[in-house]
């Protein structure tokens, strides 16, 4: 069903427009079908991350969970598409559930993992990030935790490597740029 652009685009529709319940099955479903790689770009394709966005303050796991499926799979296109919800997971990061925390720890690993020193930038910027981080490092689930960890590591290594640069006026990381155009 996944490889079908029309059942896609319904799902999405559905998910961004739809009564409650219905959002939220709609999003269960698209969960489902991000586990296959060839309907991850489907998804891409239906604009499923500008639903996520959306649909982010009603239904924060679901969304958050969507995301982290889609970005796992979707490779740098995902990671392109989802550049603008960062500021978005900072802040389920700062105020979620403890499995919505999770959630969005590993989604911004991964994407910095893939998006490079752009993507960590932006993650970089989101005013009070790092103590939010370091408060799921201390008080999230066990995976929350470990992925928390990273994700510091990743923001220590970005500010150490921005810190070379501007001593050795070279730039250390090559960016990637992931910006929709």
């Amino acid at each position: 069903l996944g490889r079908k652009a029309r059942v896609v685009k319904a799902l999405v529709d559905l998910a961004r427009d739809g009564p409650g319940g219905c959002k939220r099955d709609a999003m269960v479903a698209i969960l489902n079908l991000a586990w296959d790689r060839e309907a991850v770009g489907k998804l891409i394709e239906a604009r499923v991350v500008d639903v996520v966005r959306v649909v982010m303050g009603e239904l924060p796991e679901e969304a958050v969970t969507v995301l982290e499926a889609v970005v796992r799979r979707g490779g740098l296109t995902a990671v392109a598409a989802a550049y603008h919800v960062v500021e978005q997971l900072a802040g389920v990061l700062r105020e979620g559930s403890d499995t919505a925390r999770e959630s969005a720890a590993a989604t911004l690993a991964n994407m910095c993992r893939k998006g490079g020193s752009e993507m960590v930038g932006a993650l970089a910027a989101v005013a009070g990030v790092e103590r939010v981080i370091w408060e799921v490092m201390g008080m999230g689930t066990g995976r929350g935790r470990r992925k928390a960890a990273t994700l510091l590591r990743i923001l220590r290594r970005w500010a150490a490597g921005l810190d070379e640069a501007d001593e050795t006026s070279s730039t250390s990381y090559s960016a990637v740029n992931i910006s929709p155009s």
